[in-house]
């Protein structure tokens, strides 16, 4: 009985070998593809939109002298700005070197007229107005990864 069972398990494993030399090569796992690094190199458009407020304070002159009338000439101007932006990065290293300009049309006005109670029918008026600016500016920083000081 034990031949039979010794038997049996040589044959076993002589099987299970002649079986496994037929299997196909074990290939190795496909290569994952690496984590592309954050790079700022590269074109960007984009708009913004804003609001702009501030005050005015006016002088009046007669001759080249200043003028009291005995009222305030200060007046408030304000108004909606927006616009759109564009640029180019170049990421050298960890430096970041830039060009980015930018076109906004903005209504952003305020007016004052003055009257001097002494000059009845003599009146100054004064006018503020934004509708439109722009920027050309250059750029140099270092990187972080997603960050850019």
């Amino acid at each position: 009985m034990k031949k039979i069972l010794v038997s049996t398990a040589f044959l076993a494993a002589m099987a299970t070998t002649s079986i496994a030399a037929d299997l196909p090569r074990r290939q190795s796992a496909p290569a994952l593809p690496a984590v592309p690094v954050f790079t700022w190199t590269g074109f960007y458009v984009g708009a913004q939109a804003g609001y702009a407020w501030g005050q005015d304070e006016t002088k009046l002159f007669l001759d080249g002298a200043p003028v009291d009338v005995g009222v305030s000439t200060d007046y408030d101007v304000d108004g909606f700005v927006g616009g759109v932006h564009a640029g180019f990065n170049y990421q050298i290293g960890s430096f970041v070197l830039g060009v980015e300009a930018d076109a906004e049309l903005a209504g952003v006005d305020g007016s004052l007229t003055v009257t001097d109670p002494t000059l009845p029918g003599l009146s100054a008026g004064v006018t503020t107005e934004l509708n439109w600016q722009g920027s050309l500016r250059a750029r140099l920083g270092a990187a972080f990864d997603r960050a850019l000081v």
